[in-house]
């Protein structure tokens, strides 16, 4: 039996993007998972030591917070995959684009916590609580301004940038679709007022055109 090409639905342009935002995604939730399993794992193993009995309740409490916020983080991160596998084949890619995106986030602060909470234990352990709250202070500083502070930054400086872009006059609101020099849709851009110079230079292609599909 064969399969005739043209009943097979094709994916649009904002389709594809979906799927390139929701491949992205878990690209990067990859790269995470492998560091929370193994501080979970870390974790889980310490009330198997000797001398974890010797810990006095502060250290105790600082361990059992810091083991929640693995077990929340390890959750939150594993959450779009196991959205995707029972939503399975029912069209439900652009909402799990969205869910994914704060799972994500949200897996991220709690995984600062619990680094932050994993280095305050080790560090009172071995130097003192002074040392641990330096210690522990400087890796939530070092964090938010990695994780945060710069990427939100950038995030501003786009949304300044797509308001007015530098390097030719605006184009007025309306839908239109991004295509490269072959004409093949890339994205679509809705109520979305942006240069095309300006859009050349953030995809670092010599050209790209910007077709109105609707006003």
């Amino acid at each position: 039996m064969t399969i005739d090409s043209d009943s097979i639905p094709q994916q649009g342009p904002e389709q594809e993007r979906v799927t390139r935002n929701l491949g992205e995604i878990l690209q990067e939730l990859r790269v995470a998972l492998p560091g929370v399993q193994v501080l979970f794992a870390f974790l889980l193993a310490v009330p198997l030591q000797t001398r974890f009995g010797q810990i006095n309740a502060f250290e105790k409490d600082v361990y059992f917070a810091t083991l929640l916020c693995t077990a929340a983080s390890a959750a939150l991160m594993i959450t779009p995959t196991a959205y995707h596998r029972v939503t399975f084949r029912l069209q439900q890619k652009e909402h799990l684009v969205k869910v994914a995106n704060r799972c994500s986030i949200a897996g991220l602060i709690f995984l600062v916590l619990a680094m932050c909470g994993a280095l305050l234990l080790v560090t009172d352990i071995l130097f003192g609580t002074l040392a641990a709250a330096l210690t522990a202070a400087g890796a939530a500083l070092m964090f938010v301004i990695l994780w945060g502070v710069i990427p939100s930054s950038r995030c501003a400086a786009g949304r300044r940038r797509s308001v007015s872009g530098p390097g030719g006059p605006d184009l007025p609101q309306g839908i239109f679709e991004l295509r490269d020099q072959a004409g093949v849709g890339l994205a679509v851009l809705k109520h979305f007022q942006v240069s095309v110079p300006q859009i050349n230079a953030d995809l670092e292609c010599d050209r790209v055109d910007l077709v109105r599909i609707q006003i």
